[in-house]
């Protein structure tokens, strides 16, 4: 080789090496090989399923995710993140609700800073009403049956209830007692109906409390969800450190929880029996139980859960029997995920959020390795890279809001029919089918 022709290469590798998008290869290819090192599985025999055209990807994307609003409020959320989002539970409702606390402040240090903004969704500017915490929150959601009631949790374990026409102050907090929470409270659930309901809190020691609303000075039911572990030769209960939590719709006795060390469990409220899963291989950050949908009569969504963890994948599960069942593992992710939510209205359809700032929608009636659609969050004036941390579906399943780490909530508006066609609840059908005699074909150990 001629020394014209060697530097002509030299400078063509130079220009290579140069370009953005190698730099963008090498990022995300250094990262997918740091997971594959720190897990003891083959991760190119699952990767290779997943490959697809990521630029067809990104074109469908526009036409199916697009931004309808970005709310932020500088002077209140700009060193904030958002802790929680809901929906006001009312078909048509303009409200939803983002709870907040400082950024840089870790819970319980310091003084309190926690609020939770209401926002309309025709009104960007300026928050609709603020509510003010005398405590730490952790969660907070819209009362299920009463719309004006909204429910927070609390990193001293306490619970707190505010009225929205009774102004910004809570109308009650918990007492402090001993026999019920003393840790974070990261699971709140309404259970019932509307003319007969209940409220179930779960904290990070384990402690389950069942509430009566209109007198919330002590809980109805209390119990501990522990687990027995052998120590040598004695076996001891241990709490569960639950990290989330949510029932089932289709039977408001059973639960799922996840956990710090990666594991899941699954339960009953008057049961003792917890059944634990290996689910990830590090903490979980979401579970959510298939909703009540129009594929209801046809039985698809029984048992069907999503969970979500900081091992950048997204899991699917089916019940068989009192056991789950793992029937796919999504994993094209190069970050944490933060949060999963299924779609109230479309069988098909759950969204997920992850470190990267991106809003990502699978639909379980294509094929699951490639993303419906995929939206990253973040405007150029943000004080620094967003994360998705939380997620909330309108009633109707047509706005899907994200709010992120820089204090912002991101409204996107579905274009995709919020309801299933027949053809896609019966491929639907197939595909879970499909999945859970392979996963009860790999258990049984063939």
């Amino acid at each position: 080789m001629t020394e014209k022709a060697h530097q002509e290469r030299q400078r063509k590798r130079s220009d290579a090496l140069a370009q953005p998008e190698f730099e963008t290869f090498l990022t995300r290819g250094s990262l997918i090989m740091e997971r594959a090192l720190a897990i003891n599985k083959d991760i190119f025999m699952e990767r290779a399923a997943g490959v697809y055209d990521t630029d067809e990807v990104l074109r469908h994307s526009k036409e199916v995710l697009h931004e309808e609003g970005y709310f932020y409020d500088d002077a209140l959320t700009r060193t904030r993140t958002v802790t929680a989002l809901s929906f006001q539970p009312m078909k048509g409702s303009e409200f939803f609700i983002a709870s907040y606390r400082e950024l840089n402040t870790a819970f319980g240090q310091g003084a309190n800073d926690s609020m939770i903004l209401g926002w309309s969704v025709h009104v960007k500017r300026a928050p609709a009403f603020k509510l003010t915490a005398p405590l730490d929150v952790t969660q907070a959601q819209y009362c299920t049956f009463r719309s004006n009631i909204v429910i927070g949790g609390s990193y001293s374990g306490q619970v707190i209830l505010w009225d929205t026409r009774k102004g910004e102050t809570p109308v009650m907090v918990t007492p402090v007692m001993k026999e019920t929470h003393t840790n974070p409270v990261f699971g709140i659930n309404m259970l019932g109906t509307a003319s007969s309901h209940q409220l179930v809190t779960v904290s990070n020691d384990g402690k389950m409390c069942t509430w009566n609303l209109e007198k919330m000075n002590a809980p109805v039911e209390k119990s501990s969800l522990q687990v027995k572990e052998e120590v040598g030769d004695t076996a001891i209960s241990k709490p569960i450190s639950c990290t989330s939590v949510d029932f089932s719709q289709h039977d408001s006795e059973k639960f799922f929880v996840g956990g710090e060390s990666g594991t899941m469990y699954s339960a009953s409220r008057h049961s003792q029996n917890l059944n634990k899963i290996e689910a990830h291989h590090c903490p979980v950050t979401s579970v959510h139980c298939h909703p009540l949908t129009s594929a209801d009569d046809a039985g698809i969504g029984n048992g069907l859960v999503v969970s979500s963890s900081l091992d950048w994948t997204c899991r699917l599960w089916g019940e068989d029997r009192s056991n789950l069942l793992p029937l796919h593992t999504f994993n094209d992710y190069t970050e944490y995920v933060y949060d999963v939510k299924w779609s109230p209205t479309h069988p098909s359809m759950f969204a997920s959020g992850d470190g990267n700032g991106v809003v990502t929608l699978w639909n379980l009636s294509r094929v699951w390795n490639v993303p419906m659609a995929r939206f990253s969050v973040g405007h150029d004036d943000a004080v620094s890279k967003s994360a998705v941390n939380r997620l909330s579906w309108s009633m109707e399943g047509k706005f899907l809001a994200a709010g992120d780490t820089n204090g912002a909530v991101t409204l996107l508006e579905v274009s995709s029919d919020p309801y299933p066609t027949v053809e896609e609840v019966e491929r639907l059908r197939q595909n879970i089918a499909s999945a859970q005699n392979t996963a009860q074909r790999l258990a049984r150990g063939y």
